[in-house]
């Protein structure tokens, strides 16, 4: 077990793996992302967004790091270059302007662009596809007219969507799941639940094999297979006053990973989601996890930018 802490001083709530061990964490309130060797633990690069809000992070196939800053272009940390900048010009419509949710699946990148304030009002979904130069350009792009409260990808062709919608009375709300095809841009499918309700940027995963897709919303993992749109379950069973923050899937797709406010992360077997062990580390509240691609390492991120990174043996 190894303990990380660079120049966050806020909730870690975003954590992602990149190729190889390399790792980045974002805090929200710091406008922050360090990029570390997850290993080593040492730190590669540290990126401020100079005032604005950092939204999400990913990272591209050759090792890129992909940042949402809100009202600019999605940003890319080059830490091997300690280069920063454009790849995905905003230029093409002002429609792109400010990147709000990534995700990748393939040699994709899809981006959830705000036309207002994020997660509230206008988007557009748009996906990017490398071109000569190391550049992107868009492929497709979609509109969505509701409040979007996440992304995800898939490496089988879909992507999908958690959206909100309030009656004009605001006395009843819907939840829907979107699924497009992620080489057009097409809607598959809408699993729609009237029982859900998305927070701010809930999360959102899909299976390694991409039957499978979940989310986390307001404290509860819920999951859906995506051919059908059966709900096929949730956990825990019982919500306590203290939520589950994230949720991560193992590479084998066997077992889930989740963080929480009650200092604790967890493994959870994913077909009859029962919790199978737990972990606590002196770092109070956690706000992230995620899980190496090779399902080596897992990391969760805490509280003042304490970072846990540890050995799997599943």
């Amino acid at each position: 077990m190894r303990v990380f802490r660079g120049d966050l001083r806020h909730d870690v709530d975003r954590l992602a793996f990149g190729p190889g061990v390399r790792l980045a964490a974002s805090a929200v309130r710091s406008n922050q992302v360090d990029v570390w060797d997850a290993v080593t633990g040492i730190q590669a690069d540290a990126w401020s967004a100079r005032g604005c809000e950092v939204t999400d992070l990913g990272f591209l196939p050759t090792g890129q790091v992909l940042v949402c800053v809100t009202g600019h272009p999605l940003q890319v940390i080059d830490p091997e270059a300690e280069r920063y900048g454009l790849i995905f010009p905003g230029a093409e419509s002002k429609s792109l302007d400010s990147a709000v949710l990534v995700a990748t699946g393939g040699d994709r990148v899809f981006v959830l662009h705000a036309q207002r304030r994020p997660f509230v009002g206008d988007f557009t979904l748009a996906a990017w596809k490398p071109v000569a130069g190391g550049k992107y350009k868009v492929e497709w792009q979609v509109g969505i007219d509701q409040t979007v409260a996440g992304i995800a990808a898939s490496e089988h062709g879909l992507v999908a969507v958690a959206t909100q919608s309030t009656s004009r009375w605001r006395s009843r709300v819907r939840s829907d799941l979107i699924l497009y095809d992620a080489a057009t841009g097409v809607e598959r499918a809408k699993i729609t639940e009237r029982a859900i309700t998305w927070g701010r940027a809930d999360r959102l995963r899909f299976f390694p094999d991409g039957e499978r897709v979940l989310a986390l919303a307001s404290g509860i993992v819920h999951v859906w297979e995506t051919a059908r749109g059966n709900h096929l379950g949730q956990f825990p069973a019982r919500l306590g006053s203290e939520l589950l923050t994230d949720v991560a899937v193992h590479p084998s797709g066997k077992v889930l990973f989740t963080s929480g406010e009650d200092h604790r992360a967890r493994l959870w077997d994913a077909t009859t989601f029962t919790e199978l062990t737990a972990w606590e580390w002196s770092i109070e509240k956690l706000h992230s996890i995620a899980v190496s691609a090779d399902g080596a390492l897992a990391a969760v991120g805490g509280e003042t930018g304490r970072i846990v990174v540890w050995d799997l043996d599943l």
